[in-house]
């Protein structure tokens, strides 16, 4: 991720393409993959920004830190079975496909299943179906598990992925 250094202004620069670029990441921070797409060309201006010490490199925290965990509300009838069959299936390859519309209730049962792995010191993997839906369900996982979690997508650059690749392969 690329972002301005606290403090940056863009009456420090006279040059059309460091402003442009600095009024961006001033705005907030910037994925290379993003600033691709807002203003090619944008690296030379970004080397200049950062000579200045007006901008910097860093790695995002795709990893979130533990946090309070919070109580998840009663499972129903088919939620808990669900939950036990699954649990039921555990320490063998045991694929399930967990049915249900918008709003049924499928997300308390991956909670309760990642819950249960966690409990006994294991870790879970957790797919997304999609990129959208990510943050709103890692914010629920922060609040129910409150273990660190790694994110890896298409949207984050290739040092973001390597690193969030590294985060979970090592344990971290």
């Amino acid at each position: 991720m690329l972002r301005a250094v606290a403090g940056a202004e863009l009456t420090d620069l006279r040059g059309p393409a460091q402003r442009a670029l600095l009024a961006l990441l001033i705005a907030g921070e910037r994925s290379d993959t993003e600033l691709n797409l807002a203003m090619p060309g944008w690296r030379a201006a970004f080397a200049a920004l950062k000579r200045k010490g007006l901008a910097e490199l860093w790695i995002a925290q795709s990893f979130i830190p533990p946090g309070l965990k919070l109580a998840g509300p009663p499972l129903n009838g088919e939620q808990a079975a669900a939950v036990s069959a699954i649990e039921a299936g555990k320490g063998a390859f045991s694929p399930f496909l967990l049915d249900g519309v918008t709003g049924s209730g499928k997300t308390e049962v991956y909670l309760q299943a990642a819950a249960a792995v966690l409990a006994r010191g294991e870790t879970v993997l957790v797919l997304v179906p999609e990129i959208g839906l990510t943050p709103q369900t890692l914010k629920r996982f922060a609040q129910r598990l409150a273990v660190p979690q790694v994110v890896l997508h298409s949207q984050l650059s290739e040092t973001e992925r390597a690193y969030g690749w590294h985060q979970a392969r090592s344990g971290t």
